[in-house]
C-alpha cells in the first residue's frame, strides 16, 4: 500500500489545486519554486509512471526519465529531488518511497497540477 501513496498525494492534490478556481494564495510563494517546462514535464512524468514501479528494474527506469526531465529544470527542489529519486530507485521499497515523497512533494509545492 505505501507504493502508492505518492500517487494518491498527486492526484489528491490535483483536484484540490482545480477546484480552487484560481486562488494565487495557494501557489509557490519562492520565485525559483515555480513550476517551468522541465519541471512540468518530469512530474507529468512520474505522475503517470508512478503506479508501474513495482519491480526495481521498473522503478530506475522512471527515475532516470524523470531525472532527465528535470535536469534543466530551474526549480531547484524539483531538480534536487530528482536526484533523490535515482539514488532511491535501486534501493529497498522503503528508501524509493521516501524518495517518491519527496519528488511528489516538490512537484506540488511547485504548483504541479494533473492535466
Amino acid at each position: 500500500m505505501r507504493t502508492r501513496t505518492a500517487a494518491v498525494v498527486l492526484a489528491g492534490a490535483a483536484l484540490l489545486t482545480v477546484s480552487a478556481c484560481g486562488d494565487d494564495s495557494a501557489g509557490p510563494t519562492h520565485p525559483t519554486h515555480r513550476l517551468d517546462g522541465p519541471a512540468q514535464r518530469a512530474c507529468d512524468l512520474f505522475a503517470h509512471g508512478y503506479k508501474e514501479t513495482g519491480t526495481v528494474d521498473a522503478r530506475a527506469k522512471l527515475a532516470a526519465r524523470v531525472r532527465e526531465a528535470a535536469k534543466t529544470s530551474a526549480v531547484d527542489p524539483v531538480r534536487n529531488m530528482s536526484g533523490t529519486l535515482v539514488q532511491g530507485a535501486t534501493n529497498d521499497a522503503q528508501t524509493w518511497q521516501m524518495g517518491a515523497d519527496a519528488f511528489a512533494k516538490a512537484c506540488l509545492d511547485a504548483g504541479w497540477t494533473a492535466g
